[in-house]
């Protein structure tokens, strides 16, 4: 008896639906997007050594100078930066640091990219420097300073250091422009800052 039920259920629930004229089409799910998923950007192509260069930009909160403390140590953010410059997917992963990071990061990726990706720095150097905040700034001993941002992509200052490119250092430049006692101001726009955080200015060269 219970199995005749059931057949008879089966029957009238197939017979419903072929008799139901409008019967609503579910949609279909588009597989690579599937439901609710989010976007996530392509995995970037760095050795481990840029990976973990990666880690430290991308998470920290501040902007320093190449030499900070009593001691004038080395930042970890800039010999992270060294390191990242020159690994052969440094272009997008500092492109992603920009994207992502903090003001902090992205002052130091925009840094990098006047090395590696210039078409990049042309476009971002504009975005930042027409930013109205400020950041947590170490320079030398000073530490906890807010720094604006603007003053610091694109200095109004005069004597700013304006290398032509990548492959000039700051000492050449001030040896021209007869300023080696100093006198000049750097920013991130003439490539100045730059320079002095990846290339120490050129000054540790002989």
């Amino acid at each position: 008896m219970r199995q005749s039920l059931r057949f008879a259920c089966l029957v009238l629930s197939a017979s419903a639906c072929r008799d139901t004229p409008n019967a609503p089409k579910v949609p279909d799910i588009e597989p690579s997007k599937g439901v609710g998923a989010a976007d996530t950007p392509p995995p970037l192509e760095l050795t481990a050594h840029g990976r973990s260069a990666f880690g430290v930009i991308s998470h920290t909160q501040r902007f320093t100078d190449g030499a900070i403390g009593d001691g004038g140590e080395t930042p970890a953010e800039v010999s992270a930066l060294r390191v990242l410059i020159q690994d052969p997917g440094a272009a997008p992963a500092l492109r992603r640091i920009y994207a992502e990071g903090s003001t902090g990061a992205k002052l130091y990726a925009l840094c990098g990219m006047w090395f590696v990706d210039r078409s990049a720095f042309t476009q971002h150097v504009h975005e930042l420097a027409a930013h109205t905040g400020t950041v947590e700034y170490q320079s030398g001993c000073m530490i906890d300073e807010r720094q604006a941002v603007a003053d610091l992509v694109r200095s109004d200052r005069a004597h700013v250091v304006r290398l032509r490119g990548p492959d000039q250092r700051v000492k050449d430049w001030a040896r021209q422009a007869g300023m080696l006692e100093g006198g000049y101001w750097l920013d991130i726009e003439g490539g100045g800052i730059p320079d002095d955080l990846v290339m120490d200015g050129g000054w540790a060269e002989h």
